[in-house]
């Protein structure tokens, strides 16, 4: 599934809805050619979302001096039927690092997958280099 929740010119921030219902939040700079660009997917974890890494670490800024495409991902929260929250309920990815819980985890490699993917419609990626943070 890829729906493109608000689609901004080239220098803003857009948001592509991908796999589970999570985010990606894409930033391509205003002055970026017309060639295949490097990709940063941007993992954000604790209490950011797929936007709020992006602003919060300076990802948009670095973009457009450095000539790269960010994309800020999501993880789920621990308790995926309640709203994320910083301390009660952090959005934690399945890194295998917990034991295994009683609820089956979301497949964060399928959704790594599906917002290159999606960020690779909209955007000319070069393929050869993507990086994740």
């Amino acid at each position: 599934m890829l729906a493109i929740l608000a689609a901004n010119p080239a220098g803003a921030a857009e948001t592509i809805e991908v796999g589970d219902g999570r985010r990606v939040a894409v930033h391509r700079p205003a002055d970026a050619p017309d060639a295949p660009m490097p990709l940063v997917l941007v993992l954000a974890g604790g209490g950011d979302t797929a936007e709020e890494v992006l602003k919060r670490q300076g990802w948009t800024g670095t973009a457009d001096a450095s000539g790269f495409v960010a994309a800020g991902l999501e993880a789920m929260p621990a308790d995926p039927g309640a709203a994320a929250q910083p301390l009660r309920n952090p959005r934690v990815w399945t890194d295998g690092s917990a034991p295994p819980a009683a609820k089956p985890r979301p497949d964060d490699v399928a959704y790594v997958r599906a917002a290159i993917e999606a960020v690779s419609r909209r955007h000319r990626i070069d393929p050869g280099r993507i990086y994740a943070v």
